[in-house]
């Protein structure tokens, strides 16, 4: 995590140029709210099951970005860590070049439905061609747990580390138990008394929601 800070940072994106007109085969491509949550995580379980979530993907292969979206444990469908940005293509979505900015500077993709930001794939300084950490923001997106953004910090708690990783003041981020790769952060107001950081998971309130989930 040392190698750029998380998501906290400024983040600067020049994005290509496109318009909605691009989606205009939209098949209503991520899940209808009145769907349930585990309606919807049995349907991504079953179109990724012996296809997508396989462990033996190629990381010079074309990495096509179909939904629905599922988080596993490296990556977002078969968009995983260690894959080459440029690869990274969709039909479903629009993918755009993008360019983050912290002292130095490191390229990563941006996945679009609707003109809405859903997924941020990047580099980093050190190697700015293979994908090092992903970024997801919309809650349409699932863990297999079912945990998404917006997720409140009781549906998660048993369901992460007791070892609470650093981060700057009026963060928050805890890793998964079970999957080394896998984050929540929360994003903390200053006018709360856990704005400088936490020493024990039961300091944050039950109702404290996910603002992101990182895998790096």
């Amino acid at each position: 995590m040392s190698r750029h800070k998380n998501i906290f940072i400024f983040v600067l994106i020049l994005s290509l140029s496109c318009t909605q007109n691009e989606l205009e085969d939209n098949r209503n491509l991520l899940h209808s709210d009145s769907v349930s949550l585990k309606s919807e995580f049995d349907t991504l379980t079953e179109f990724n099951k012996g296809r997508i979530l396989k462990s033996n993907i190629n990381i010079h292969d074309t990495v096509l970005i179909s939904a629905p979206l599922v988080i596993s444990d490296i990556g977002v469908n078969n968009l995983r860590l260690g894959c080459y940005l440029k690869n990274i293509t969709s039909y479903d979505f629009i993918v755009r070049d993008t360019i983050l900015e912290e002292e130095t500077v490191w390229s990563a993709k941006a996945l679009y439905f609707h003109n809405e930001l859903i997924l941020l794939a990047e580099a980093n300084w050190q190697n700015d061609s293979i994908i090092s950490r992903i970024t997801v923001f919309s809650e349409k997106i699932l863990t297999k747990d079912l945990i998404h953004v917006g997720s409140k910090f009781l549906d998660l708690k048993y369901n992460v580390s007791d070892t609470i990783p650093s981060s700057p003041d009026g963060y928050i981020l805890l890793r998964h138990k079970s999957n080394k790769n896998l984050f929540y952060q929360f994003d903390v107001d200053e006018n709360n008394k856990i704005y400088l950081g936490i020493s024990s998971l039961n300091e944050i309130p039950s109702d404290m929601k996910v603002r992101y989930i990182l895998i790096m």
